[in-house]
């Protein structure tokens, strides 16, 4: 009855709230947005945006279904979250002070598959059991 592939707070509800978390990110005005002098502070953001959204959507996936295949579940997610890399672009154009940037939807691409790499390797590296995750 606990099973966590039934439970939609356990499957569903992070990567939903991580979304909503993006979409918040977005939605705030370009005066509002600290100056961080960080070189490449941006592209770390998005990296770690969109690179945790994948990992959450594989994560998802096989929670729910243990037995589906990695491959099927890590395309599905780069495809998901690439959609939404490129929906949450067109959202920013309508924020003031904000712009859509093609450039950061097409990196977005990338930080989404390196994400799913770094992902898979630490989740299913040899050595790595289920027991241990559980211990973990």
């Amino acid at each position: 009855m606990n099973d966590p592939r039934n439970s939609f707070s356990q499957v569903w509800l992070p990567v939903l709230l991580w979304m909503g978390f993006i979409f918040f990110l977005s939605s705030v005005p370009g005066k509002d947005i600290p100056d961080i002098p960080v070189p490449y502070f941006h592209k770390g953001a998005h990296f770690c945006e969109y690179s945790v959204l994948a990992g959450l959507w594989i994560r998802a996936f096989l929670l729910r279904r243990p037995d589906a295949s990695r491959l099927k579940s890590s395309v599905l997610a780069w495809i998901l979250t690439t959609l939404f890399a490129f929906s949450d672009e067109w959202h920013q154009g309508f924020v003031p002070g904000r712009l859509c940037k093609l450039e950061d939807a097409l990196s977005d691409m990338i930080w989404t598959a390196l994400g799913i790499l770094f992902y898979l390797y630490v989740r299913h590296k040899p050595g790595h059991t289920k027991d241990s995750r559980r211990n973990n």
